[in-house]
């Protein structure tokens, strides 16, 4: 690492279509990304969507960031926890005049990422993004594979334009690799091992599951429900016995209240 003694902070802005309150693993990352840096003495700012004061899933209750900047949105008709950001380029240049940030990292491929890169460009600023989901695969999920081959080469064409693009996995970066984007790297993942640990295990909790302690669980939670087919799908994929395990999907926001379990599972 270079010695930054006397100079001034690095600066980073993040361009996001999805922040806290909105809860989802983009959301979620993108935040402990900027509360890493800022520990590590990094100025950090982020450009998302502007959300209401009260969401589907109730009021907020976290304190306003100031280094939050909002865009304003709608909710998505079909999944009212997706914000669809105005497309406000003048906003989003505007605010990097002002911040003068050393990276633009766009965290998403949707309306706010794809202005941050815009702005980037204009201004001469490193680009950085994020890959976390293969969206052209929801195409085929809901009945529209023909897009496929347009989603995959929009996705393609926005990650070249970053001098990095970073993933959280293998699967992930072989998944870019295809699409053409060659300058990626693994973040890896970590586990927050004091939300986190076996001494939280809860027998009051595994009882009306019908678990016994030593059997693990896992689950997952989405904003947006697959349909029932898909759903069957990802049940069949996760079917096989893996080690003594149960595993739930549950969804949150408008398709509160549905939850599947994916798989049962021991090893021989």
């Amino acid at each position: 690492m270079h010695d930054r003694s006397g100079a001034a902070s690095p600066r980073v802005l993040y361009c996001t279509d999805t922040y806290p309150p909105q809860v989802n693993g983009v959301s979620v990352v993108t935040e402990l990304s900027v509360i890493g840096l800022r520990d590590r003495g990094w100025d950090c700012m982020v450009i998302a969507p502007r959300y209401p004061h009260i969401l589907p899933t109730g009021p907020l209750d976290r304190p306003i960031d100031p280094a939050v900047i909002g865009i304003p949105s709608l909710a998505f008709p079909p999944y009212p926890d997706i914000r669809l950001a105005a497309p406000m380029y003048g906003r989003c240049a505007d605010i990097v005049r002002r911040f003068k940030p050393d990276i633009i990292h766009s965290a998403t491929e949707f309306m706010i990422g794809r202005l941050g890169q815009i702005a980037a460009k204009r201004a001469g600023i490193c680009r950085l993004s994020s890959y976390h989901t293969d969206f052209s695969r929801y195409t085929e999920a809901y009945g529209f594979p023909a897009l496929r081959p347009t989603v995959s080469r929009y996705i393609g064409r926005f990650h070249r334009r970053s001098a990095r693009v970073f993933t959280p996995s293998e699967p992930a970066r072989d998944d870019l690799n295809r699409f053409g984007v060659s300058a990626v790297e693994v973040w890896g993942r970590g586990v927050d091992t004091s939300a986190f640990a076996p001494e939280h295990r809860s027998g009051a909790l595994r009882s009306p599951l019908g678990c016994g302690m030593r059997v693990t669980i896992a689950s997952s939670t989405s904003s947006m429900p697959m349909p029932d087919f898909a759903l069957a799908r990802t049940a069949s994929s996760a079917g096989r016995p893996m080690m003594s395990s149960i595993s739930f999907l549950t969804f949150s926001g408008s398709a509160a209240g549905r939850s599947i379990l994916l798989m049962t599972g021991t090893i021989s």
